[in-house]
């Protein structure tokens, strides 16, 4: 083992404490494993140590934090599911029976700044968070058959352009055409029922 190999792993050991407060504010944030959120963020403390010059005069935690942070983040955007339910539907919702039953999966949803994770889901907003996503859901079974399609899998699901491309057997081009098209009608058609609230 060389030199900058034992300076980095030493690195990792000392501040290992630095990801576990870390893994658990995200933990209790976003209904994620603890101890899963704790090991992407060793992953980032990892990063970091084999990055780090010591001779800039940055202190290694002060170094650290910002990667590990990224790493859960990152994990959480790529993992976690598109839709977190509010807390009253996933209550109301448990041991409903046979079938799909959105509330009893995982809690997750991609966090999209760090501010937004910190904001808890106001009680008094449920209603109107279950009446937005009626009126998302309307305006989206307005759209032609392959906007919708290309929204789902696109938007909802996150996969490439080409590779929907590939499956429905046209170009990427037009694949992103009808995005940009579907998410225009969404976009007018969701700011006109506003104006009419």
């Amino acid at each position: 083992m060389n030199r900058q190999t034992t300076r980095r792993n030493a690195r990792v050991e000392t501040h290992m404490l630095l990801v576990k407060p870390l893994a658990k504010r995200y933990a209790a944030k976003t209904g994620q494993d603890p101890d899963d959120l704790q090991q992407v963020g060793l992953l980032g403390l990892l990063r970091a140590a084999e990055r780090y010059e010591g001779e800039r005069d940055i202190p290694f935690p002060v170094f650290a934090r910002p990667h590990i942070r990224g790493a859960i983040l990152h994990y959480l955007r790529d993992k976690a599911a598109m839709i977190r339910l509010p807390r009253a539907v996933q209550i109301s919702n448990r041991d409903t029976g046979a079938g799909f039953n959105a509330a009893s999966q995982q809690r997750r949803f991609i966090p999209l700044e760090e501010e937004l994770i910190s904001q808890a889901i106001d009680q008094g907003n449920v209603l109107d968070q279950m009446e937005r996503r009626q009126k998302l859901e309307q305006a989206m079974h307005r759209l032609t058959r392959n906007e919708q399609g290309a929204l789902v899998e696109v938007i909802l699901k996150g996969r490439s352009l080409r590779d929907v491309a590939q499956q429905t057997g046209v170009s990427a081009m037009t694949v992103q055409r009808r995005v940009k098209r579907g998410l225009t009608q969404l976009r007018e058609q969701l700011s006109v029922q506003l104006e009419l609230a």
